[in-house]
Parts: C-alpha cells; sequence; structure tokens
C-alpha cells in the first residue's frame, strides 16, 4: 500500500516531546522538534487506502479486554500493522453460517466439537459449557461461540486445549487445561479469546501457559486475556512451582506477530515473555499495541515464580547458540504491580521500541532498562484503568 512521507506522519502521530537536546530514547532520533519516533524502522500503511474498521461490539462482563476502536485501529495502521490484522478481524465478523452445536448436543460427548471440526470450516458454539478430552485442532478452519452468548470450553482433560494453526478462534473462554489454553502455528488469528488457570490443578505440568507459541509466523492476538497460569513442575528449581507459567510464552523463534488489546494478570510467571523470540526483519518483528500486564508473580492460590510484566527477552550467552531477534516494538501499554520489573529488557540486545507506557507499582523497577517515549493518546492504557481482579 501507498506509504504516507516521513514528515505527514511524523506531524499526524508519532510527535515524542523531548525535554532536551540529550540522547533520545531507543527507537527515536534527533530532529529540529526534539526525540521523534525513527520511522525507517516501522512499517507505515497510508490510511485512506484501508476499508472499514472491525465492529468494536460491547465487551462480555468481567473480561479484561477492552475492545478495540475505529481511532485505535488507525493508530495501529499509521504505525504498522504489517498482517493487516484489522482486516482479518473485519472479515471474521462476516461469519453468519456454520455448524451450530448446543451445549446439549455435546453433553456425553468429550469429542464433539473436534467431530464437527472435521467435517464443517466453521463450527459455531451456543451458549453453555463443553467438556473436551482432547487437544482441539483448529487447522484452517473457524471455531467460534455465538455472539452475544458466554461459551466455555472446560479442558481439564486435555494437555492443550486448542491448537491453531491457519484458521480462527473467537469469543470463547478456556479454563484449566493442563500445560497450555492455545498453542500457535502460523498465520491464525486469535480473537476475544479468555484462558484462565492453566496448569492449577495438574502437578505434572511444566507450563501453566494461556498462550504459547514457539518459531511460527504471522499471527493475529486482539482482544484476549491469559489469567491464573500455574506451573507445579518444572526441569529446573527455579522453573518449578510457578517459575515458568507466563499469560503468553511466545519464545524461541516466534515472529512477525501481533497483540492487539491483549491482557495478562495473576501468571504465576511473566506476563508476557519474548526469550529468544523474534526474527530477521527490517521492521519490528514483535509488535504490541494497547495491552497491559499486571500483577504476574501473584498467583491468587498457587506459589510464584519471577513475576515481570513485558520481558522482551534474553541475554545472548543464555542458551547459546539460539539468540533474540528482531525489533520489539510495544505501544499505548500497561505493566502494573507485578512481583518484579513492569517492563524489562531483561538483557537482550535487541532494539526496543517503547512509546506511550505507563508503568506503576512494580516491586523492583517500573522499567528496567526500557525508554519509554510520551505521546498524546487518549486511548493509551493507565495503571488507574485496571484493578486488582484474581
Amino acid at each position: 500500500m501507498k506509504l504516507l512521507s516521513k514528515f505527514f506522519l511524523a506531524t499526524l502521530l508519532l510527535t515524542v516531546a523531548s525535554v532536551s537536546w540529550a540522547a533520545c530514547p531507543e527507537g527515536q532520533k534527533q530532529t529540529y522538534k526534539g526525540c521523534e519516533i525513527d520511522l525507517d524502522v516501522l512499517d507505515q500503511t497510508d490510511i485512506t487506502q484501508l476499508g472499514p474498521a472491525p465492529r468494536n461490539d460491547p465487551v462480555p462482563n468481567g473480561v479484561m479486554y477492552r475492545g478495540v476502536t475505529k481511532e485505535q485501529w488507525d493508530t495501529i495502521a499509521k504505525i504498522g500493522d504489517p498482517l493487516n490484522c484489522r482486516e482479518r478481524v473485519r472479515q471474521f465478523q462476516q461469519i453468519t453460517e456454520g455448524t451450530f452445536l448446543t451445549e446439549k448436543d455435546c453433553a456425553n460427548d468429550l469429542y464433539c466439537i473436534q467431530d464437527a471440526l472435521r467435517d464443517s470450516d466453521v463450527v459455531i458454539l451456543g451458549g453453555g459449557t463443553y467438556k473436551i478430552g482432547d487437544v482441539l485442532r483448529v487447522y484452517s478452519k473457524t471455531l467460534m461461540g455465538r455472539d452475544g452468548e458466554s461459551v466455555t470450553i472446560d479442558a481439564s482433560g486435555a494437555k492443550i486445549a486448542v491448537i491453531l494453526d491457519k484458521g480462527t478462534l473467537a469469543n470463547v473462554n478456556i479454563q484449566h487445561a493442563k500445560d497450555a489454553g492455545v498453542k500457535f502455528g502460523s498465520s491464525a488469528l486469535a480473537y476475544r479469546v479468555v484462558v484462565g488457570n492453566t496448569g492449577v490443578n495438574d502437578p505434572a505440568t511444566h507450563g501453566g501457559h494461556g498462550f504459547k507459541q514457539e518459531g511460527y509466523t504471522e499471527n493475529c492476538l486482539v482482544s484476549v486475556e491469559a489469567y491464573n497460569g500455574y506451573n507445579e513442575s518444572g526441569l529446573s528449581a527455579v522453573q518449578a512451582q510457578g517459575g515458568n507459567a507466563d499469560g503468553y510464552s511466545m519464545k524461541h523463534g516466534t515472529n512477525n506477530v501481533t497483540f492487539i488489546d491483549t491482557h495478562a494478570h495473576h501468571n504465576s510467571d511473566d506476563g508476557f515473555d519474548f526469550w529468544k523470540g523474534g526474527g530477521i526483519s527490517p521492521s519490528p518483528t514483535i509488535r504490541i499495541f494497547y495491552s497491559s500486564s499486571n500483577y504476574n508473580g501473584k498467583h491468587p492460590s498457587r506459589n510464584n515464580g519471577d513475576g515481570n510484566g513485558f520481558k522482551f527477552g534474553s541475554k545472548n550467552k543464555y542458551q547459546a547458540p539460539r539468540k533474540d531477534k528482531g525489533t520489539r516494538l510495544i505501544y499505548g501499554s500497561a505493566a502494573c504491580n507485578n512481583k518484579a520489573h513492569g517492563f524489562d529488557r531483561n538483557g537482550t540486545p535487541r532494539k526496543i521500541i517503547a512509546v506511550g507506557c505507563n508503568s506503576l507499582g512494580n516491586g523492583k523497577n517500573n522499567f528496567q532498562e526500557v525508554s519509554c517515549a510520551s505521546v498524546k493518546d487518549p486511548h493509551a492504557l493507565k495503571c488507574s484503568m485496571f484493578t486488582e481482579r484474581p
């Protein structure tokens, strides 16, 4: 798509105030106006060429995600939406037909949903609770809860609740998976998905992750939430008893992924962990917009690990020859009241572009070797928007 001029983009959106002509924060450069975002590393889009934004339907009661407004979608496009998550969500919202299942249909059948996925491209679940006996494989398919209805997947009988590859998972609440709520392949969309209490009831789990990805690419996570993850077991004493259960475990080569309105809270380890993540790219390989990571390392009923909000990677000396790759971008996001750090570099040598961040009340540093530029955006998240809710 046609690119806006750098001057016009900087004027329109990303002019950042600077208190002096001192060195600018990472990912910014000095201009006559002060510190401004280095547009050369962004994948900017001409929003006049975009179609309509997705609907911002009312959010269900009790969820942490907030929904995405047209103004937010436009801001994301200006900064860079190379996967066109906007259009993926809009296309999903056009789906009205498929194989419809009710709670009664699946009452005595743990494999009811998987059988339907084998025979249909779209499976729609009516309101209720669906117990599964094994992983749901959503490969080039759509599995969704019916709009306006509360759909819970009881995954207590499954190590992994859903493997999502080149498909869409939407409008569901996944509870009590043993190891991971959603595991990603590539080119998938998770939209309005809540994952809670992963690993809590399984003493053998080493994971306890809400969302997990390793070595895959081109996924959009929009309006999702991961909370109360826990792992009892681990490969080391550091990892055991809560030291590995991240809300979003996006590690070991996870790259070209976009997070929009994604939230993690009360997981026993970190909210977001990008250890050895990323890929070689001229523009940011990990992009986070309007997201939050709060109260991690403060599981309400289990032991805890480090408890960082956003952990952006790792030092090269660990697990060599694996290394972090590519630039990380985080915009309009908050990290609040975590046990350890809020925004944590964790020694990664990769560039971190941070704009419009808010971080308060963390047990160690709110910003651990991460510099965040200010921006005038009324939709940027603040710690005051979130209260403790285990």
